[in-house]
């Protein structure tokens, strides 16, 4: 459990000094402050929202502040790009894979207590929390 807070705290901190390097930087170089500003509201509701997005609105909400923005930095910054089009492709990808690394940290996000899966999907398929929990697998899981 030590390990594990210690590993969170080091990502944290990490994260934070990333996002303040591009807040005060204002070189050419830096990423746009819009873009800082969006991962730091993904970072806010990391460690206050509780307990975490359960429903895909919110799932791709977070997406939005979270991964999208890394997209855009590397299409604007990176490359140089500036057509919204490539934008909104960055955004479908970076969302993607972030849902994609929620899904494959199941184990890993209940043992802390968060879930990532879409209540409303779980239910349509009558699958619940409790069987999260207790680790069911099923014909449910496989549909």
């Amino acid at each position: 459990m030590a390990e594990e807070a210690d590993g969170l705290l080091r990502r944290a901190a990490l994260s934070i000094r990333c996002l303040l390097h591009c807040v005060t930087r204002r070189s050419a170089g830096s990423f746009p402050r819009f873009i800082s500003k969006t991962c730091w509201r993904a970072f806010e509701q990391d460690v206050t929202v509780k307990p975490p997005q359960r429903i895909l609105p919110s799932l791709l909400a977070y997406c939005t502040c979270s991964a999208n923005p890394v997209g855009t930095g590397w299409c604007s910054k990176l490359f140089g790009h500036r057509d919204y089009f490539l934008f909104e492709l960055s955004d479908n990808i970076c969302t993607a894979l972030q849902l994609a690394n929620f899904w494959q940290d199941v184990e890993i996000d209940l043992s802390r207590d968060r879930v990532y899966l879409p209540l409303e999907d779980m239910a349509q398929y009558g699958y619940s929390l409790d069987d999260l929990a207790a680790r069911r697998t099923d014909d449910r899981c496989a549909r």
